[in-house]
């Protein structure tokens, strides 16, 4: 395998669906295991996976990086993301190709940086696979497209039931409107160091 892992076997001799489950930032493969046992309860015909990412991570040498956050160039961050990238498809076709699966058969969940491994393969694979769930984590390197700057009026099923309480102005536009300065505050002394201590992480964290 071109990863390390732990796994959890179905309670049912076959292997009908595998559940690749990918950890973030500086963590390893157990740290999502508690919820591949919660998991299983409803899934008995499932195979649990958690694999580690395949660097350690620079800043916590007990757990793993699927790309280094301390970059500071785009590029490198996206190189690493593309090895590692590579390594997890080479994973996935592993578990397939030793259970007898298909991409149809696999379920990706991910935190944070395993969000972005799974959502990328989900989002590129030749058939589609069974499903993908992230949390806290978004579309890595996604290309800038013109029509993402308009949109239908109204919801989607997907908002969930939150979305009349949240969506409301979304679900009402079209698209973006010019930035409107009015009702801004301005920072009192009291807090501008604070401001300037805080920008240095926050535009370290908008390139990753």
């Amino acid at each position: 395998m071109s990863l390390s892992y732990e796994q959890l076997e179905p309670d049912s001799q076959q292997v009908k669906k595998i559940v690749i489950l990918s950890h973030g930032y500086g963590a390893d493969c157990k740290d999502l295991m508690s919820i591949a046992e919660h998991w299983k309860r409803f899934l008995p015909d499932c195979l649990f996976v958690c694999p580690n990412a395949p660097t350690v991570c620079q800043i916590n040498p007990s757990g793993y990086e699927w790309f280094d956050l301390m970059q500071t160039s785009q590029e490198k961050i996206l190189e690493e993301f593309q090895v590692s990238l590579k390594k997890f498809i080479q994973f996935i076709e592993a578990l397939l190709g030793k259970y007898n699966l298909e991409e149809k058969d696999i379920f990706l969940m991910g935190f944070s940086q395993g969000t972005k491994m799974s959502l990328k393969i989900a989002l590129t694979c030749k058939t589609k696979i069974a499903g993908v769930l992230g949390y806290s984590g978004k579309i890595f390197n996604i290309p800038f497209l013109e029509s993402m700057l308009s949109w239908k009026k109204g919801g989607v099923k997907e908002d969930g039931v939150w979305a009349a309480h949240w969506y409301e102005n979304v679900h009402n536009s079209v698209g973006f409107k010019e930035h409107n300065s009015q009702g801004e505050t301005s920072l009192t002394v009291k807090y501008n160091s604070l401001y300037k201590e805080a920008s240095f992480y926050y535009d370290a964290l908008k390139n990753i």
